[in-house]
């Protein structure tokens, strides 16, 4: 996946992809951006919800979490060692991943 795009309550939050390693929220009703976050590696994946944003990343591959009031990064997850893309929702209360032939349930604290 070359890019990932997700909407919540704080703006627009646009992942380039493709071996990127940032994260930018883009404020909808001036168009500038607000602010920009630096993943702990290139970014495959993007959802917002529950409170947080979440990437997943090609190389570490983990599942990283955003804290979209202080534009950290707040806690990192290993994923297991699979060929990315790593499509990522949040649904139902939960996160979900795809990782090879699964889907995995995140349900955070």
């Amino acid at each position: 996946m070359c890019a990932a795009i997700d909407v919540d309550v704080t703006g627009v939050w646009v992942a380039p992809g493709c071996g990127e390693s940032t994260i930018t929220r883009v404020d909808p009703q001036t168009n500038a951006v607000a602010a920009t976050v630096r993943a702990p590696g290139p970014v495959d994946g993007l959802a917002v919800g529950l409170g947080s944003v979440w990437v997943t990343l090609d190389s570490p591959q983990a599942l990283v979490r955003i804290d979209p009031s202080t534009d950290q990064v707040v806690g990192e997850v290993p994923l297991p060692s699979a060929p990315a893309p790593f499509p990522i929702r949040v649904a139902d209360g939960a996160l979900w991943v795809r990782v090879r032939d699964a889907v995995l349930k995140f349900v955070p604290l």
